[in-house]
C-alpha cells in the first residue's frame, strides 16, 4: 500500500504592506519573483489593507500568479489622516494604529507556531519594525523592506556622519559641498532631502536596522 505525504513547504512566507503605492509596488515585485518553478513548494500568504489586497486578488484572478500558493488577508482598517507637514508624527501613527489591528493576528500566529501552515519568514514593510519581535517569538527570520530610492536610503544609514561632519541643508557654508561618503559623493548637500534631517529623530529609529 503507497502512503502518499502532504507537500513539503520549503517556504512559508508571510508579507505585510503598507496600500501607499510607494510601498505597495516592492511587495509587489517580490509576488511576481516568485511566480517560478523554483518555489513550487512555497505558501505565501500576503497581509495589509482592503486596497491593496483587492488589487492583488483582481492580478490573482487574472492569472498573473499562477502556480504560485497565494493567500490574501486583509487585516488593517482604516489609516489616520495627518497633515503631510507632521510627517513624523503622521508614520509613527500609521505604524502604531496597524500594530494595534494586527494584535488578534499576532496571537494566532504564535497559537499556530508549530503547525504546518507557521510563516517560515516575514518580509514587511520597514514601518513595521514591531514586527521583529513576533519573529523572534516565532524564531524565524525577519526581513525589512526598505522601499526608499538608493541616495534617500543611503542618506538615512549615513544620518550620523553627515551630521557630525556639517553636511547639512542648515549649514549654508556647506550647500554646494560634495558629500564626502560611499555612495553619495556624486551629489551636493543642497540635493538632499531635507525631511532627512527635519526628522532625523524619526529616522534614527530605524537606523541600526538598515545597517
Amino acid at each position: 500500500m503507497c502512503t502518499v505525504l502532504p507537500p513539503v513547504h520549503i517556504i512559508n512566507l508571510l508579507l505585510v504592506t503598507l496600500s501607499a503605492i510607494g510601498h505597495f509596488q516592492p511587495i509587489l515585485h517580490i509576488l511576481y519573483y516568485l511566480v517560478d518553478d523554483r518555489y513550487n513548494n512555497a505558501v505565501v500568504t500576503m497581509m495589509g489593507k482592503k486596497q491593496p489586497i483587492a488589487e492583488v486578488a483582481r492580478l490573482q484572478k487574472r492569472g498573473d500568479f499562477n502556480g504560485l500558493d497565494l493567500r490574501l488577508e486583509e487585516v488593517f482598517g482604516e489609516i489616520p489622516q495627518v497633515p503631510d507637514p507632521f510627517f513624523s508624527y503622521r508614520a509613527s501613527s500609521i505604524s502604531e494604529t496597524m500594530e494595534r489591528d494586527f494584535e488578534p493576528v499576532k496571537r494566532r500566529l504564535l497559537r499556530e507556531k508549530n503547525t504546518f501552515e507557521a510563516p517560515t519568514s516575514i518580509i514587511e514593510d520597514f514601518q513595521f519594525d514591531w514586527l521583529v519581535d513576533l519573529a523572534a517569538e516565532l524564531k524565524i527570520s525577519w526581513f525589512p523592506l526598505y522601499s526608499w530610492g538608493p541616495s534617500f536610503a543611503t542618506s538615512v544609514i549615513e544620518l550620523p556622519n553627515l551630521i557630525s561632519k556639517g553636511l547639512t541643508p542648515a549649514n549654508p557654508q556647506k550647500l554646494n559641498a560634495t558629500i564626502s561618503l560611499p555612495g553619495l559623493s556624486l551629489g551636493r548637500v543642497r540635493d538632499m532631502t531635507g525631511e532627512i534631517f527635519e526628522y532625523s529623530d524619526y529616522f534614527a529609529l530605524h537606523f541600526e536596522n538598515m545597517k
